[in-house]
Formats: structure tokens, C-alpha cells, sequence
């Protein structure tokens, strides 16, 4: 199992890990087949989280590219950066602002469609149908607008049921990609403010990174998991300064 810790990539050149071989029975009854479970701690600022260093998280770095210093776009609303995630797209190129999911139109063009950008699992489900999209999400607009061409998704209302249905779906469903979010870290810096030195924040991030732990045991308890090659990629959407975000400035990218 790998692991990838980043905060919306930019584009930077990481110092390959360590390499670790794992040795797969040539004897083996079927094909080992590579998985992908993709988390977002909304709200988690890299540095803020650099400094608590929560246990798994740093048990993942072991064997990680990681960086705490990646900028998403000037853009740093939840509508935008989950677009860019899901997309690959910039904001610059996307111009999607709220959780309608929908562009822009241009006002001088009113009867040209506006140009959008298909998601992650929309282009799994055309092009590779055969490999399953999972979603465990707090915000509804993700799963019935941004993600709704995956094969199935959860809306809940706190981390706690995140972290459950998360742990349920990986002993009962066979996911190539799971995408997974949560808020309590967000929530905690828009109440409190986002810096380590908060104790709510810093709190929400190592109860996050607990659930982390306990869905990473899940996935290592799956009963065809020594014939699966997991990525694992552990994101933030955007970052924040003080109690807000939304703006342009390091720490909301950050």
C-alpha cells in the first residue's frame, strides 16, 4: 500500500521515498488490481497540520510523497477547490464559484453553452465502466451534482458516520476509487480559527486523523486485500486565516 499526502498539488518535483518491494506470489489465483481512496480534511491548512503531525498521517509519510506546502488556486471556496480536485481543472478554466456546480454563462453569448469540464467519476464511468466510484460525503451538492456520475453515494452529517459508512463500504463493496471528505476540521477553524495553536482545531485534525487509522485498518482487512494495490491520497480542499477562507491570501491556499 502506498500512500500520498498532499495539500492541491502544485506543480513541484518531490524526493522519491524510500522504496519498499512487496514480494506477490507468482502462484497467485487472480490479478492484483490497484485501488485508489482519495480523503479530504476540508479546511486542514498544511503548515497547521504539519505542526500537530497527527499519528497516522505520519505513520503514512513513511512511505509517502508528501508536501505541506502545495497552494490551491486564488479561489479557495469549498465549491471551487472540490471542482478542481474532482476535475483536474484550474479555477482560472472552470469559473466554478458555488455548489450548483454549473459555469458560468457568458453574458455575451447567452446562446452558447458554457463550457465544463467532466469530473473524475464521470470519466471513470464512461470510459471504464467496469470500475466502481464510491462517495462518502457532508456536503449533498458533492454527491447530486459534482459526483453524481459515481456508482453509488453517502450522504451523512458528521465525521463520526463519515468515518463509519467509510469502513462499511470497504468490507461490503469493491471500490477502484472511494472518495472521501471531511468538515469537522473546517468547521472547528471557522468557529475557533485556523491555526495549531487552537485547541479545537488541533484537536479536530488528530480526531480526523483517527478515523484516518481506523478506515486505513479497514482497507488492510479486506479479504481480497494481498491481491490489491492501494493508493492512498490524503488531501485539504483549501486552507484558512484566522476564522475564514475563500480569499487569495497563503494561508487560505495553503
Amino acid at each position: 500500500t502506498a500512500g500520498a499526502i498532499m495539500l492541491l498539488s502544485s506543480c513541484t518535483k518531490y524526493n522519491d521515498p524510500t522504496p519498499k518491494f512487496e514480494d506477490y506470489d507468482q502462484e497467485l489465483a487472480q490479478e492484483v488490481k490497484r485501488r485508489v481512496l482519495f480523503i479530504s480534511i476540508d479546511g486542514a491548512v498544511g503548515q497547521e497540520v504539519k505542526k500537530v503531525m497527527p499519528t497516522n498521517i505520519s505513520e503514512l509519510l513513511k512511505t509517502s510523497k508528501y508536501t505541506f506546502e502545495s497552494i490551491a488556486n486564488d479561489k479557495t471556496s469549498d465549491a471551487a477547490t472540490w471542482m478542481s480536485m474532482m476535475s483536474g481543472v484550474s479555477y482560472d478554466m472552470h469559473h466554478i464559484a458555488d455548489d450548483s456546480y454549473l459555469p458560468p454563462v457568458d453574458v455575451n453569448h447567452t446562446h452558447t453553452n458554457a463550457k465544463g469540464y467532466p469530473s473524475i467519476a464521470y470519466r471513470i464511468n464512461t470510459l471504464a465502466p467496469a470500475n466502481k466510484t464510491y462517495v462518502v460525503t457532508r456536503d449533498n451538492s458533492i454527491n447530486t451534482k459534482l459526483l453524481v456520475s459515481a456508482d453509488e453515494t453517502f450522504g451523512v452529517t458528521t465525521d463520526e458516520e463519515v468515518k463509519n459508512q467509510t469502513v462499511s463500504l470497504l468490507d461490503k463493496k469493491n471500490p477502484s476509487l472511494a472518495i472521501v471528505q471531511f468538515k469537522s476540521v473546517n468547521e472547528a477553524g471557522v468557529k475557533d480559527g485556523f491555526s495549531a495553536s487552537v485547541p479545537s482545531y488541533a484537536d479536530a485534525l488528530k480526531k480526523v486523523d483517527g478515523y484516518i487509522g481506523e478506515i486505513v485498518t479497514a482497507l488492510k482487512a479486506r479479504k481480497n486485500y494481498k491481491y490489491e494495490d492501494w493508493l492512498i491520497i490524503v488531501t485539504s480542499n483549501h486552507g484558512g486565516i484566522g476564522k475564514t477562507y475563500g480569499g487569495s491570501s497563503y494561508e487560505e491556499r495553503n
